[in-house]
């Protein structure tokens, strides 16, 4: 099976789980979970079918293989968050002495209509992504790289422009995820998603009683994390054990006074010195033998920027998904809903800062993420 037709298939569960009405779906049980955990075994078949691109020989195949895992989960956070609201819990009170009753009432007919149109517009933002084929990406860039000048002054040129486009996307990125997603949640909850496997902390979630289409919109949740997660293949437990040193570290500098300036100048400075990167590659290409090869390593680092710019704006949808189900994520499964929603707010940073440490070739990312030659990698290979 194919990406593209694995992709079909996903879809094709996820518009079967449109089509009956939010009464339905919470009064026949039998008929909703089936359709869950079709939607569920669908997503499961696309995911496990994109990871195999991961070990591909080809840095292009690997890049298009870590864009469609983020909108694969973007498409599954979207899916379970139309489901959790297909039901409101019960207005009812019940007596002092017995437990609250797991009740749910029906979305209307118009709340499920938006919620069908929300979750249409993500399948249709997501479907040229996956059912790109990898010989199709990255598609053709005409223009962008400087046309006129000496070869030696256009590298240098490209080469700061393309260390400030791929730092300042990571930054960005990082400040959403990071600022506005790790550092927002209790640190018991954040320590908790790095240390305890990912298949447990949703087991456990999924063990408390709650609403019943909540507990089931967990699955694609699972789901979701699980694949942001796979970006990373057998290192994923060091990336974890990274972020948790990165949270660690920077509430020790920074206490309660995080700011997007901070987490900027530690990504640029602290961790890819972007100023000793450029005075280097300066130094490299002054000292090259010959310029032959510049001109193709100057559209590269174009191509390049671009690319990782495509990333981070996935990597974005994403974070806005996390803060959907973040409402109603972390009533469920007392604290394991919300350690589910911070594991996928710690593979979030894990992925902008090591991935944007590759693209502009920080030594100091390549043990945990070397997707493909970076501009340092670049400038060197051409002088």
């Amino acid at each position: 099976m194919s990406v593209a037709s694995a992709w079909e298939a996903y879809r094709g569960a996820i518009a079967a789980l449109l089509e009956p009405a939010a009464a339905e779906m919470v009064e026949d049980v039998q008929r909703s979970e089936g359709l869950v955990e079709a939607a569920v075994g669908a997503s499961a078949r696309l995911g496990d079918e994109v990871a195999t691109l991961l070990e591909a020989d080809a840095p292009v195949v690997r890049e298009l293989a870590v864009l469609q895992l983020n909108a694969a989960a973007v498409v599954d956070l979207a899916a379970a968050d139309y489901l959790a609201g297909l039901a409101h819990g019960s207005d009812d009170v019940p007596p002092l002495d017995e437990p609250p009753p797991v009740q749910e009432l029906p979305a209307s007919e118009q709340e499920q209509a938006r919620a069908r149109a929300a979750l249409a517009r993500d399948l249709e933002a997501a479907d040229p992504i996956l059912r790109t084929e990898p010989g199709a990406w990255p598609p053709v860039i005409i223009g962008g790289a400087p046309v006129s000048g000496g070869r030696r002054q256009l590298l240098e040129l490209e080469a700061g422009r393309s260390l400030e486009r791929i730092s300042g996307d990571a930054v960005h990125a990082a400040q959403e995820v990071f600022l506005g997603g790790v550092l927002a949640l209790a640190l018991p909850h954040v320590l908790s998603a790095c240390r305890t496997p990912i298949d447990d902390v949703f087991g456990n979630a999924a063990r408390v009683v709650g609403p019943r289409l909540k507990r089931v919109a967990l699955k694609l949740v699972h789901q979701g994390v699980r694949k942001l997660f796979a970006v990373f293949g057998s290192g994923a437990k060091q990336v974890k054990e990274q972020v948790q040193e990165w949270v660690e570290e920077r509430l020790q500098a920074w206490g309660v006074n995080a700011t997007r300036a901070r987490v900027e100048r530690w990504i640029k400075d602290d961790l890819y010195e972007i100023e000793a990167i450029e005075t280097h590659l300066a130094a490299v290409i002054e000292d090259a033998s010959g310029d032959a090869k510049m001109p193709a390593a100057t559209i590269e680092l174009v191509h390049l920027a671009r690319r990782f710019g495509d990333h981070m704006r996935v990597l974005e949808w994403l974070v806005s998904k996390l803060r959907r189900i973040a409402p109603w994520i972390v009533t469920l499964g007392h604290v394991w809903g919300t350690i589910g929603l911070a594991a996928g707010y710690v593979a979030g940073t894990g992925f902008a800062v090591l991935s944007g440490g590759d693209y502009v070739d920080w030594r100091g990312s390549q043990s945990l993420f070397d997707l493909v030659p970076g501009v340092q990698a670049i400038v060197e290979q051409a002088c």
